[in-house]
């Protein structure tokens, strides 16, 4: 069985539903973690990777050794936890790596993980500001909508519950990357594939490719 980690209940959730329908038993946790990003910046406060690691510990307390973090960004983290001996920690970052060894999706995520991530060409590296503006945005939208904290959100998003303003922006961005000649993506943030899903249609979604990485975790899961 693997344990889950899931900062947030809504993108948790939603997570949780690929790996089992995948076949993979699961028993999911909703640790509070310190808030990882602030407006489009990484949190530097080291309460990310204490909270991190205490949801670990109490993985293994229950006799797990098999977890994955229902979070992409709070992966990040994971180089600054001593995670015990014999436990097994699956990343989506590594899931997209196996998956893809050649010619690598654009990673759509967090500005954060924009940033951070090297290996994956994504917005940032591409030039495509704007467009990483906007996919942090629906990421915010996202969590104002399904009731998670947005208390570290940029002040400058206005109605950030609004289920309209959200999928205007999400049909905004699909349009975006089209035209910047995007036609693959990986959705490394658990709330876009919840915005795609909810707020675009086949006919929005015709002519790029998205790829949610918790089927390629669950993927590698299965195979382990």
């Amino acid at each position: 069985m693997v344990w889950v980690i899931a900062p947030d209940k809504s993108s948790g959730d939603a997570f949780d539903r690929v790996l089992k329908g995948n076949g993979i038993r699961t028993e999911v946790d909703y640790p509070k973690i310190t808030p990882r990003v602030i407006g489009d910046r990484m949190n530097e406060d080291l309460a990310v990777a204490v909270d991190l690691e205490k949801a670990i510990n109490k993985a293994v307390r229950f006799g797990h050794k098999e977890i994955v973090i229902a979070c992409n960004t709070l992966q990040l983290w994971l180089t600054a936890v001593k995670i015990p001996e014999g436990v097994r920690v699956y990343t989506t970052f590594e899931a997209a790596r196996i998956k893809y060894p050649n010619d690598r999706p654009v990673w759509l995520g967090t500005t954060v993980s924009a940033r951070e991530i090297h290996d994956f060409p994504t917005l940032i590296s591409l030039g495509k500001l704007g467009l990483q503006d906007l996919t942090q945005e629906i990421i915010w939208r996202v969590k104002g909508v399904t009731g998670s904290d947005v208390g570290t959100a940029k002040a400058n998003i206005k109605k950030i519950k609004s289920e309209e303003s959200l999928r205007a922006r999400v049909l905004q961005l699909l349009d975006g990357l089209k035209n910047a000649g995007i036609h693959q993506a990986i959705m490394g943030c658990t709330e876009l594939p919840i915005a795609v899903e909810s707020y675009a249609n086949p006919g929005n979604k015709k002519g790029i490719t998205l790829i949610d990485p918790a089927q390629l975790l669950a993927e590698m899961v299965g195979k382990v």
